[in-house]
């Protein structure tokens, strides 16, 4: 199993791949986009510009190239938004085609139509089908999978039985899978959020709102409970600059999990076919995304190494998370 780690700026490269990355994701939002556009219409899906959330040049791209080149830790690229504009098109096939000549050839789309586009035009590129698209069954698999598409993302909230039953039954050979495993859980996925995540507008998980009952004596939808809490018990993560009277290291090590946690269910996850494990944190900061990858390494490592181990999931616990299961449970 592989580790895909944010990058949201060049500086954060050589840290990530030190602390165990195995592969990069990352939006680029350049300035053609942000001058007909701006950053309202998406073209990621995290078009906010006072955190940095993005690349922003291509200048900063080529950079990341010759990291890539060096350290042979590649990098994907987004374009998850969940459509486009016709207009938008021949702008984007102009920017995947810079950044392929940069040597940057495999990119994250979650419109089925910019899918369609790239194959008409017949761009040589890999493309993974990101999590925006809701891909949940096998039926979605097969269809996607007669554009040559080479990874599914399966979107936040999906179980595990349903990612195995996916993975199963769509009897594709050698294709790649990728689940979520740490932190920024949302109350939503992908597809199901309209909001636009940008400097302009509050994004809808931002929104005040209360959860309740209509008829509390109603109980047929007793699993219902389990989440009517649930927008109180997504986190945010610790501050990037901690209190002089706090111990840093110490708050570092303390956030592992608290931002949305699936850490106990890799032993599983890799048992059903999954090959890759996304750690979200675009504009996070390093030290914290350094640890939670570092973490997740020796995880990965302990499940390769325990078949016959029916506590895994204790002993992970046990081990990372001080015995506690962080209320923002990815698998629960």
């Amino acid at each position: 199993m592989k580790i895909v780690a944010p990058l949201s700026n060049a500086d954060s490269y050589e840290a990530l791949v030190q602390a165990g990355a195995d592969e990069f994701f990352c939006g680029i939002v350049p300035y053609e986009w942000l001058k007909r556009y701006s950053n309202v219409l998406p073209l990621n899906r995290r078009e906010t510009l006072i955190v940095s959330y993005n690349i922003g040049t291509y200048s900063s791209m080529r950079i990341i190239g010759k990291m890539v080149q060096h350290y042979q830790v590649p990098v994907k690229i987004t374009f998850n938004s969940h459509y486009y504009l016709k207009e938008h098109y021949p702008l984007i096939l102009d920017i995947i085609e810079r950044l392929m000549d940069m040597g940057f050839t495999t990119f994250i789309i979650g419109d089925p139509a910019l899918v369609l586009y790239l194959r008409e035009k017949e761009v040589k590129c890999d493309i993974h089908i990101s999590s925006e698209l809701e891909v949940i069954n096998n039926v979605s698999m097969k269809f996607f999978n007669q554009f040559d598409v080479s990874r599914f993302i399966f979107p936040r909230k999906t179980t595990v039985d349903n990612m195995m039953s996916c993975i199963t039954s769509s009897s594709m050979q050698g294709m790649e899978y990728e689940a979520f495993i740490m932190n920024a859980f949302c109350l939503y996925s992908g597809s199901f959020c309209n909001s636009v995540h940008s400097d302009e507008f509050v994004s809808s998980c931002n929104i005040p709102s209360r959860i309740a009952r209509f008829n509390y004596s109603q109980q047929r939808f007793a699993k219902v409970d389990r989440f009517y809490n649930l927008k109180n018990r997504v986190k945010n993560l610790p501050p990037e600059h901690p209190a002089e009277h706090c111990n840093e290291q110490q708050m570092i090590k303390d956030s592992f999990g608290k931002d949305g946690c699936g850490v106990c269910k890799v032993k599983e996850l890799r048992q059903i076919g999954i090959t890759h494990l996304k750690v979200v944190g675009r504009g996070y900061s390093v030290k914290y995304l350094a640890n939670d990858i570092a973490n997740l390494k020796q995880i990965i490592e302990m499940s390769g190494h325990s078949v016959n181990d029916p506590d895994f999931s204790q002993t992970i616990k046990e081990s990372f998370i001080a015995k506690r299961c962080p209320d923002v449970c990815y698998y629960p």
